[in-house]
């Protein structure tokens, strides 16, 4: 039988997506857009990437740590950055859940624009 993924996927990338535990992605663009949540439709700021059509959705925390990588705050100068997505876990309420966080890739300097073809993904 379908797993609850497989018969609603989901056009945002989730920890259940990261089947290996991390992936290295491209970003191709940042934009703000409607995102339906339990307390109805707001603007959030979403990822683009160039290598899945999944988007991620950017919390306060995986902004900060973009930010650090990038060198910028300005989200319009993310556009080519590489990063590296993976599981990890946070509290929502006093209910721990699983999580996408963000870091640079061990291979690239902060601001993860170096090439490298070997994307796992």
């Amino acid at each position: 039988m379908p797993r609850k993924d497989e018969v609603f996927p989901s056009q945002y990338l989730k920890a259940s997506d990261l089947k290996n535990g991390s992936v290295v992605l491209t970003i191709k663009q940042a934009r703000m857009e409607s995102v339906r949540g339990q307390d109805g439709d707001k603007e959030k700021l979403v990822l683009i990437f160039i290598e899945t059509k999944k988007k991620l959705v950017v919390n306060v925390t995986n902004f900060d740590t973009i930010s650090i990588i990038v060198g910028d705050d300005e989200t319009s100068t993310w556009g080519g950055t590489r990063i590296e997505l993976f599981r990890s876990r946070t509290e929502m309420g006093s209910q721990p859940v699983d999580c996408v966080r963000v870091r640079a890739p061990a291979k690239l300097p902060v601001g993860g624009r170096e090439i490298d073809d070997s994307i796992p993904f």
